[in-house]
């Protein structure tokens, strides 16, 4: 009876490991999805700043002595990206590209008589360049699985903070002010894991998320940090303001169709 169930245990790996080979092993079905020379794909981009940085803290501080730039949530963006071939069977690919994230914000405060309206906008643009390396394919389902790297130069485009005081009775303009900061380039970069799957014909879907870095080189303390309005003109030292350009760290989600060509 040992036997007989030894055997059958052996069988059952022997099979589960013929299964796996299958998937794993190199095939028609694998050239015709991966081998293919470039491809361009549309996505769908959030970025959401991580860790404690200044920028998610609200433009007139509550819970902080700092002020910030009340960007405390996911950041829409869109990237459009091509990938090209640098190997035979395509487990390198140059990736180009840019992305667009635009970040914005609104605040309300009540007060006896007004009500304060805050405001604040910028938008980053980023060229990109990098590569992408496949760690695992899937050619039953179709798909792999990849990591990749990227280098971006971030434009940050000059930030703007807009107060409006409103009357509580009706609403009317009472008065308006006015913070801008400079626009500033700053050298990043990011690492990422992804999905990618045909779903039709020569379409793919693309999913991929990982760490961004937007100000890894190119930091300027005189400006302050990098996404709030504030700079060192505005803000006094002394009175418990960061004035220090510190690293701003997103976590980053792409949702991409892209097209294959042979």
């Amino acid at each position: 009876m040992k036997n007989i169930k030894s055997e059958k245990n052996y069988n059952s790996l022997s099979l589960f490991a013929a299964l796996l080979l299958v998937l794993l092993m190199p095939s028609q079905t694998k050239a015709d999805v991966y081998d293919y020379e470039y491809s361009l794909g549309v996505a769908f981009t959030t970025t959401k700043i991580l860790g404690d940085n200044p920028a998610i803290n609200t433009l007139r501080p509550i819970n902080s002595s700092i002020p910030g730039g009340s960007f405390n949530g996911a950041m829409p963006g869109i990237e459009i990206v091509g990938q090209y071939k640098l190997d035979e069977v395509g487990d390198w690919r140059l990736v180009g590209g840019v992305n667009y994230t635009i970040y914005s914000a609104r605040e309300k405060f009540p007060g006896d008589i007004s009500i304060f309206k805050f405001s604040h906008s910028l938008n980053v643009l980023s060229p990109l360049v990098g590569i992408n390396y496949t760690l695992f394919r899937f050619p039953t389902a179709m798909s792999s699985f990849y990591a990749g790297v990227e280098m971006r130069y971030n434009y940050i485009h000059g930030s703007e903070l807009i107060l409006n005081e409103n009357s509580r009775a009706n609403d009317e303009l009472l008065s308006q002010r006015s913070i801008s900061k400079e626009s500033a380039g700053r050298m990043g970069g990011l690492v990422k894991l992804g999905i990618e799957g045909e779903v039709h014909e020569n379409y793919m879907i693309n999913v991929s998320w990982g760490l961004d870095v937007l100000n890894a080189v190119g930091r300027d303390n005189n400006r302050g940090q990098l996404l709030t309005p504030y700079s060192k003109e505005v803000l006094i030292s002394g009175f418990g303001y960061e004035l220090e350009e510190e690293l701003t760290y997103n976590f980053y989600f792409s949702l991409m169709i892209q097209y294959r060509f042979d």
